[in-house]
């Protein structure tokens, strides 16, 4: 867990490869709907029925999904890449 807290400088480093991360998650899904025909909506359906789904190991996709649209998301994930 994160108490301290790290440097501007860091908070901005940070920042900026959280933005350049969803910029690179937009693009790979946009493919992946263009591809597969799927739109937004679609995709989110299919997302939401995998949640729900108590049987569903697809689950981790979700932690990179939210981690392209959520700051803190993201930082938590980093955080446990480096737990590994």
């Amino acid at each position: 867990m994160l108490t301290a807290r790290p440097p501007r400088r860091r908070l901005r480093r940070n920042y900026a490869i959280f933005t350049e991360y969803s910029k690179l998650v937009d693009r790979l899904m946009s493919g992946f709907m263009e591809h597969e025909g799927v739109s937004e909506d679609e995709l989110y359906e299919v997302l939401l029925e995998l949640e729900r789904d108590s049987a569903t190991q697809s689950y981790y996709c979700f932690d990179y999904i939210l981690a392209s649209v959520q700051y803190f998301d993201f930082i938590r994930l980093c955080a446990d890449f480096l737990d590994l």
